[in-house]
Parts: structure tokens; sequence; C-alpha cells
């Protein structure tokens, strides 16, 4: 009958298992939603707007593929081994609540190649540096309200250094017909190979009855196995990770993704799993071992047996009662099971339990906190004692020792029962310890509180743009970790393409829990093509942070602020040229002069420009003011005059011609200007040496007298 039972269910898992199989490209990648069938609407790689023949977003083009699930929470997988190298959680870009994920893979020949998973709800993702195996789910595809719920699937073929930091699904048109470093995701996946590395992990372990962890090897020839003691258990529900020695959990707290076929086959290996769990393992890909390096391994240290002090002394005796210890983490008193609370007031639940029928007098409980981020090199922190009143034969009772934390991390709890210095005799006190690890998350609300610009509102092409920028944080404090940080950013858009100008981290000592006004400032230099309103959008956490674990970030939506300003061309120079003018015209001896007088007349020019002037050459003229045709008084030569300066042209020795007042003009040959001289009184006789001028009436006289 067992016999039958196992072909039966044997029968149904192949069922199972063919029915939910991923397909793969003919060269070996997997396909990321798990089928070769799939929509991408106008998301088709290099699709266009409706302008140009396609159906995509007016004004931009499409660098990726769209694969459409239409519903959320569909598994997404890696197409092949690798790494997380990058987490984007652009709101703006993949929707609220999601991210991207930038995995590094590797072709064959050992080249290594970016693949882009967008629009995967942040919550369901694996962690920066977390290795990846080809064909496993990295998460689900998220809520996105533009254009339906869907996978984006880009490829950059070459390494992270030489791949776009930006502009990963759209493009503007006036880009065509620019990839921005990515290649037709599909084309390359069906034309390429993922790399072989040879006899690395495959498939989840299994843990043997003889606690030795065992797995297939990726061509699947045989079955290696190697002490449990070099690996570790992650319990897919607390995310604690465990020795393969130690039993491992229960039932409801993990889960172990070999098929129940693989059970039945190999019941030797399978039978003596204690519950179920996933295992952990490496992928041949990212280091040596079969487990990979940690990201942040300060989290993962526990005080050992060796450091935790002696709290019990009771003495023992055959006939006496027995106490049997157990610590649990308490939110509110009440035990939490996955071991996963959030930072703030918590208990140490110390349970005592008479494990006899003889009945026990009045005895105190101990609790003692440990740091586990630092594997208890942090002072540990001693709990108030509480005293149990006795306990009767089978019963039991738990103490509630409370405490504090504010920071998300790992801790221990060592809790004892019948401590104190005068305590009960016991039959035995080897089980009146307990420890418990557990993990505190927080849930910090990190936002920008305000943006102000250093120097003004308007700014020249290629001048330096200083933004300062508080943050303050309304939740838990955060933890990032050792190999992690928690940036800032500042992007600039609109008067150029968008682009990163700055980044600063924050560490989490400066910004806790009711913190504001934690000042950061970004400086950078406003490129030359900079034209029209720039805005720079500040962003606390681009790269996800405080979505990693031990920090459960809830609110996104206030974790960017915007400012804006003006660029404004820059003035142009003055121009370099003279400026000309006549500033005095002198006729020596005055202007009242004879036709027999011969008058030297000199010119006053001034150069009030900013270069100096070439030589010239001026001609001077006179006009009746009665009417009259003009009358040449001469020219005259001067030389370079400088910026500023004054130089004087003469004209020798000028013999007037008729009678009465005459306006004067000086001009220059190379100048499309004349000015005003002066006027000249110009008389046919001269007086007699130290006279006055005779009216007419002398004069005629005097002509008289000469002719008689």
């Amino acid at each position: 009958m067992k016999a039958f039972v196992r072909f039966v269910l044997v029968i149904l898992c192949l069922f199972a298992n063919a029915s939910y199989a991923l397909d793969r490209t003919g060269t070996g990648f997997y396909y990321p939603i798990g089928t070769t069938s799939f929509d991408s609407k106008c998301g088709t790689w290099l699709g266009r707007d409706t302008a140009n023949g396609g159906c995509y977003f007016d004004g931009l083009y499409h660098v990726g593929v769209d694969m459409m699930t239409g519903s959320t929470d569909v598994d997404v997988y890696a197409i092949a081994d690798g790494k997380v190298i990058y987490v984007d959680a652009g709101v703006d870009s993949w929707g609220t609540g999601n991210c991207a994920l930038f995995i590094q893979h590797k072709k064959q020949g050992g080249n290594d190649f970016i693949a882009v998973y967008g629009h995967l709800a942040c919550s369901t993702i694996p962690s920066l540096n977390s290795d990846v195996l080809a064909g496993h789910s990295i998460g689900k595809t998220g809520r996105y309200d533009i254009g339906g719920i869907h996978l984006h699937f880009a490829i950059h073929d070459g390494p992270w250094d030489n791949m776009a930091k930006s502009g990963w699904g759209r493009m503007s048109n006036s880009k065509w017909p620019s990839t921005n470093t990515l290649t037709d995701p599909i084309a390359f996946i069906r034309n390429n190979s993922p790399f072989n590395s040879g006899p690395s992990i495959r498939l989840c372990a299994q843990i043997s009855a003889n606690r030795k962890v065992c797995w297939d090897t990726k061509n699947s020839v045989d079955k290696r196995c190697e002490s449990g003691s070099d690996w570790t258990i992650l319990d897919n529900q607390s995310k604690w990770r465990y020795p393969a020695t130690q039993s491992v959990c229960s039932s409801t707290g993990c889960y172990r993704s070999t098929s129940v076929l693989d059970f039945f086959m190999r019941p030797a290996y399978a039978a003596a799993i204690d519950g179920c769990a996933s295992q952990e393992t490496g992928t041949g890909y990212g280091g040596s071992g079969p487990y990979p390096t940690p990201a942040d391994p300060e989290e993962y240290g526990s005080p050992s047996s060796s450091d935790l002090p002696k709290l019990v002394t009771a003495g023992t005796s055959s006939s006496a009662p027995n106490l049997e210890a157990s610590v649990d983490i308490e939110k509110d008193k009440e035990p939490d099971s996955n071991a996963y609370v959030r930072v703030g007031d918590l208990y140490c639940g110390v349970r005592a339990k008479n494990t006899t029928s003889v009945s026990i007098g009045s005895f105190k409980n101990k609790c003692i906190l440990y740091d586990g981020k630092k594997a208890g090199n942090d002072p540990p922190v001693t709990l108030d004692s509480k005293t149990v009143d006795g306990l009767g034969g089978g019963d039991k009772e738990t103490t509630h020792h409370a405490f504090t934390i504010r920071d998300p991390g790992y801790y221990t709890l060592y809790g004892c029962v019948n401590t104190g210095s005068s305590p009960p005799k016991e039959k035995s006190i080897s089980d009146n310890c307990d420890t418990k690890t557990f993990q505190a998350y927080s849930i910090p609300d990190v936002y920008v509180q305000r943006l102000s610009l250093q120097g003004g509102t308007e700014f020249l092409p290629g001048s330096t743009v200083t933004i300062v920028a508080d943050f303050g944080n309304t939740g838990d404090d955060f933890h990032a970790g050792k190999n992690r940080r928690m940036t800032v950013t500042a992007e600039l858009s609109g008067c150029v393409s968008s682009r990163m100008m700055d980044t600063t981290d924050i560490d989490e000592d400066v910004l806790r829990h009711g913190d504001n006004d934690r000042t950061k400032s970004f400086s950078f230099m406003l490129p030359l093509a900079a034209t029209g309103i720039c805005t720079v959008t500040v962003i606390a956490d681009p790269e996800g942070e405080l979505l990693q674990t031990p920090n459960k970030e809830e609110n996104r939506g206030n974790n960017r602020k915007s400012i804006t300003f003006q660029v404004t061309e820059p003035t142009p120079p003055a121009p370099q040229v003279p400026v000309i003018s006549v500033t005095n015209v002198t006729f020596i001896n005055g202007s009242h002069v004879y036709t027999t007088e011969k008058k030297d007349i000199s010119i006053e020019v001034k150069n009030s420009g900013n270069a100096a002037s070439l030589p010239m050459t001026g001609r001077m003229f006179y006009t009746p003011i009665a009417g009259g045709q003009d009358t040449s008084i001469g020219t005259f030569s001067i030389g370079a005059i400088p910026a500023g300066g004054t130089t004087t042209g003469i004209i020798p020795e000028v013999l007037f011609a008729g009678s009465g007042e005459m306006t004067t003009t000086v001009c220059f040959d190379s100048i499309p200007k004349c000015w005003d001289g002066g006027n000249v009184y110009v008389d046919t006789v001269q007086s007699p040496p130290g006279g006055e001028d005779e009216d007419g009436s002398t004069i005629m006289r005097l002509y008289r007298g000469m002719m008689q």
C-alpha cells in the first residue's frame, strides 16, 4: 500500500513539475517571466510614438522590451546566475513601491553583461549584493497604472562601468536612434549562451540524516555532500540564518524548494529533515566557497556560549524539582513566533516550566540583552530581575523583562530561571538557561524637508550651483549596513538632459527618529549647454537602502523635493573700438581774422573708446553764414590715439577769403561724422597797429585823401 501511495504521488509530482516548467531559449537563458509567450503592446524594442509610426508615448521611444503580466504578484525569474549590483527605486521611473533590479550576469566566455528587471515590487526583491540563481524568482511584478502591469526587461552588453546611469526605459525623440548603451534583450538571450562555471550549485540543498548538506551539480551527474557546519540555512519567513547543524525550523517558518518527487526518489536525504527549509547557496559566480560573503557581515554575529555568564548557582539533589527555561522576544508581552519585531519597547519573556511533580519555592528570573550587530562586542545590557513566587508540579510561568531598542539589527536574549544569591535546589540546572536571537526591523520615514539656493536664482552656464538641503526622519532609526550606505543625490533636469550632478552619504547616527534640519550641501558646475529653466531634484535614498533589511520604509512619497532656477545668457563683452570726437578748435590769436592774415588752427581730438585708434587725416572747411559755397581751409594728420587719450592736429598759416561771419566744420576721411569747429569773423582790411577798427565813413575819408 505504501509503495502504491508513493507511486501515485510521484506521478502527481511529475504532472505538477511539468505544468510549472520555465521556458528557456535554445541557448540556455531563462525567459524572465518564465514563458516565451508574452505581449509587449507598445513597449517593443525601440518602439516609436504615433508620430513615427508606433503607439508609444508621444515624444518618446522605448529602449527595452515590456512583458505584460496582467496582474501584480507575478514571479519574475533570473535569466542566469548572477549578482544584484544596483537597485533603483525611482518612483517616476518604476511606480510607487516599485524598483528595478540590476543584475550582473556572465555570458559564455566569462564577459559581464547587465540585465534590468523593472517595475518589481520593492518588498519582494533580493537585497544589494545578493547572489541569484538561474530560473529562481527574484521578485514579483508591482502595480503600475501607466500602460499596464508588466516587467520592463533591458540588457547592457558589457560591464556596469560602461552602462548609462539613467534612461533605462524611455528616451526623448531628440535622442533617436541612440540605444543609450542598451541592446535588444530578447535577441540577446536568444543569440548568446549563459556562462557555465562547471559544477556549481543549481538546486536548493537538503539536510541529510547525519547532518550533511547535499546538492545536485549543474550537469546532474552526481550528488555531492559535505559537513553541514560549512553551510547556513535561511529561514524564508524570519530571514534568519542558522548553522545547518542546528534544528532547522518549523514548517510554518520556511520552505524547501526541492520537489516532492525528489523527496520520494531520494528518501535517504530528505526523510530526516526536521521541517522544511530553503538552502541559500552560492552560484559559483561571485566568490569562493559554497556560501557568498554576506553583504553586511556585522549583522550575523551572536555571543558564543563561552561569552555567556553563569547566572545559575543552585545546588542539585535527585529529589528536588527541576526547571526548564525558554526565552522569547515579546511585543506587548506576547511572544513573536517569527523573532522579527519592530524597534521600540519590547520584552524578554523568560518562561520557567517545572518538569517534575515536586513543587518549588520562590525564585528569580534574569535576562541579558546582547547587541548582535557587533557579535556581542558591545557591553550587554542586564535587564531587571523578576520574581516567581513558586511553581507546582508541571506548572509554568513567564516573567516579562522590559527593554527598548532604537537601532534595527540583530540581537540575542539570554535568559535564565532560578537565579539569585540563594536559589532553591533543583534536580539539574543544565536546562535553566536559553537564548533567543531575533531581528529588530525599523520603519524609517526619511524626508526632504526644504531646499534653498545659494547665490540667487539666476546662474550663468559654467558657474557653480550650490543647493542646501535639509532632511528629517519622522519614523524609526535606520541601519545602513557595514558594506552599504544611505545616499542622497541631486539630479538636474529641464535645462539639460536629466543627469545626476552630486551625491553624498547620510550616516545613520545623523538622522535618527525625530531629527530634522539635518543639512547636506550639493555643489556642481552648471553645464555649458544649459539653457532656460533648470530643476534640481534632491532624492533621499535613491538606491533603496531604506527598503533593505533591517529597514522597511513604507512612505517613499516624501523622499524627494525640487527647486528651480533660471539660466541666464552671459552679458556679451563690450566691443573693443575707438570712439573719436573733436573736443576743441582753436584759432591762434583769436577768431577775428583778416584776409591778409595767416592763421594757425589747432584741432583737439579725443578717443573715449576702449581701443586705440588708427592714424587719421582730417580736413576743415568754412561756410558763410549768409550763404555760399564751402571753402576748404586745409588738412591735418594725427597719429594713433590710445584708449582714453587726446591729441592735437595743426593746420598752419591759413588764409581766409571773403568777408563776414563764417561757420567751420572738421571731418575725418575714415569717420562718417563731422564736428562743428565754431564761428570765425573775416575782415578784408587789417586794423592799424594798436588802433580800433574804424567805421565805414572813416575809411572812405582816408581813401579820398589818398586820391587828391
